[in-house]
């Protein structure tokens, strides 16, 4: 079974899930990548100068409402312009080539890459099959991550923006840079990537059109704080005691014990401090997330599994802690969990957040405590580098 263990192996395993996943998603036919034909007509309308986020601008297509920027209808311009089956499936593979291209970065070779890789792949399938961002974002702030970790403030600012123009939520990953030297110059080059970003519409558009989208798109995200629970930490107290907590105050409070363990300054110089932190971030994006679906949790999956596997022996709670997450995140919306269950308690207890939640506690409280036995310091800033912090 050594073949598991291959890169290569590994990578045509997830290209060929991949082209499977989407031939059977085009030979379904178009209710089944909705998600694919709002991204593609959102080009087109905004290239007709309509609005983009009234379900009237879409015909009759059988679509839901189109929730990104107007920034992010011109970047998906490359797939727009394909036949719809070709559009679907470059599509797809263009968002797992991007994670895994992350992924290769972000863990050493060996045991913590292949795990990863394969603890992950069910979690792949199931946004693959929704033709949804949510690889691309989870791409994208691994990416950040990277970057800053090789001393490329640019390239961080640019992967950040990039997300908070499909996603805003990944804003919250402008933290990363506390983490690291140089921020006058990361923060000069987010604000640059930010504009550049926000005007590159302007190419299709009138800077009329593009002010008015944008105060349409701002308008969508406030109504879009009051629509939903979703499969979050507000979703679990609400359907566990029926209590329904203010979603603000909530997410705030999330907010700020995230923040908590960079009061352990001494622990910055270490890579394990910052993958922990980097794991807490993407799970806490997910399950603070009102919004957060099934096919979200590919996020969420990462942050576990990214966590999970810089520990360099783990023990039977952190083994059992990950079965959990299988189980619930990966396993319970199949055809192999018992319908029952499903059904009667994890939809409705909102129970595939649970461990993440759980593992976030996990995190948080290892930041806390670091340094720890369980993990392995990879590297460190230099000494002139972690005064500058």
């Amino acid at each position: 079974m050594s073949f598991l263990k291959s890169p290569v192996f590994i990578f045509i395993a997830y290209i060929v899930i991949t082209l499977i996943a989407g031939i059977h998603l085009v030979w379904l036919g178009p209710d089944h990548y909705k998600n694919y034909l709002i991204f593609r007509t959102s080009f087109y309308n905004l290239a007709g100068n309509h609005d983009l986020y009234s379900p009237q601008s879409y015909g009759n297509t059988p679509l839901d409402f189109f929730k990104y920027s107007p920034a992010f209808s011109v970047l998906f311009a490359p797939w727009a312009l394909l036949p719809d089956r070709a559009g679907v499936i470059a599509w797809n593979l263009f968002n797992v080539i991007c994670l895994l291209a992350a992924l290769r970065k972000l863990l050493p070779e060996g045991r913590p890459r292949w795990i990863a890789a394969w603890l992950m792949v069910i979690e792949t399938l199931t946004s693959v099959q929704n033709c949804q961002s949510n690889i691309l974002m989870a791409a994208l702030m691994i990416g950040a991550f990277n970057a800053f970790e090789r001393k490329k403030p640019a390239a961080a600012a640019l992967f950040i923006a990039l997300s908070a123009y499909i996603k805003i939520f990944s804003l919250a990953f402008l933290l990363l840079a506390w983490l690291y030297p140089g921020k006058k110059k990361f923060i000069s080059f987010f604000l640059l990537c930010t504009l550049a970003l926000f005007a590159l519409p302007l190419l299709i558009i009138s800077c009329d059109q593009l002010i008015f989208l944008y105060k349409q798109w701002v308008s969508l995200l406030k109504d879009d704080q009051q629509a939903s629970w979703g499969l979050s930490v507000m979703g679990i107290i609400r359907s566990w005691s029926g209590y329904d907590p203010p979603k603000i105050w909530v997410q705030l409070s999330g907010l700020i014990l995230l923040m908590l363990p960079l009061i352990n300054i001494k622990a910055y110089g270490e890579r394990a401090f910052r993958l922990l932190f980097l794991s807490a971030m993407l799970i806490w994006v997910v399950i603070f997330n009102h919004r957060a679906e099934s096919p979200t949790f590919i996020i969420a999956m990462a942050g576990i599994v990214t966590g999970y596997c810089s520990i360099r022996q783990p023990g039977i709670f952190d083994k059992g802690l990950i079965i959990l997450a299988i189980v619930l995140i990966s396993l319970s919306p199949t055809d192999i969990f018992p319908k029952f269950a499903r059904d009667h308690y994890v939809v409705p207890y909102a129970l595939k957040a649970l461990p993440a939640l759980l593992w976030w506690m996990v995190f948080e409280y290892r930041m806390m405590v670091f340094p720890i036995k369980w993990y392995e310091p990879r590297s460190k800033l230099r000494p002139q580098q972690a005064a500058e912090n």
